[in-house]
């Protein structure tokens, strides 16, 4: 995969992107193809000196999390140096984080790369995906199974819609019970921030209850 971007996100499940990162990272800092290699090793390990990944401390990113990349970004690479930073379950990046990445992912320092890691891309702030090469890792069935949850997850579901949308799925019995469980904990997550700001619930307790 060739670089001509300075960011990216990477749409998929997370073994997927995981494969395909560990690929690019592999070919600019491994000179063959192995898996034993020290340079591979401290990939595989996630202690490589110019990979800096980052995971949401709990339900979202904070900016204290993200420091870390604008001190980076602040020294200079050597000639041909390449740094990398990962950010897993990007979906989670909220408004104030992703805003204050805006202008770094879009203009950084040279040598510098973005990925961002995402099942959930419909998620990501428009600012973000605008300024991202985007890479969609998913199948057909993934991007259906997408759309089902997608429509669950409005407020107002028109039934028609719902089960025109539930028959072109062809989603399994297994697969219904995950998504269930997906939606359990989107209203769930949605009845704690409104919970926390004292406003209204009720509509998102009627989606659990249903």
């Amino acid at each position: 995969m060739k670089l001509d971007c300075p960011s990216y996100l990477l749409v998929g499940k997370p073994e997927e992107t995981s494969k395909l990162l560990e690929e690019v990272l592999k070919g600019f800092f491994c000179s063959k193809e192995c898996s034993g290699c020290n340079q591979c090793s401290k990939l595989a390990t996630k202690n490589h000196h110019n990979v800096i990944w980052l995971e949401p401390e709990k339900s979202t990113y904070t900016k204290d999390q993200l420091e870390v990349v604008f001190q980076k970004c602040s020294f200079a690479l050597e000639d041909n140096e390449k740094f990398f930073f990962i950010f897993s379950k990007a979906e989670l990046l909220n408004a104030s984080s992703s805003n204050s990445l805006l202008k770094i992912i879009e203009e950084p320092p040279t040598g510098f790369h973005f990925f961002f890691l995402t099942d959930r891309a419909e998620n990501i702030l428009p600012t973000i995906k605008s300024r991202c090469v985007i890479k969609n890792l998913l199948s057909r069935a993934d991007i259906q199974h997408t759309e089902l949850f997608n429509l669950l997850a409005q407020e107002k579901t028109e039934p028609l819609k719902f089960l025109q949308s539930l028959e072109k799925s062809g989603i399994t019995e297994k697969e219904s019970i995950a998504l269930i469980e997906e939606l359990i904990a989107f209203w769930a997550n949605k009845i704690k921030s409104k919970s926390k700001l004292n406003q209204n619930i009720s509509i998102e307790e009627q989606k659990i209850n249903t």
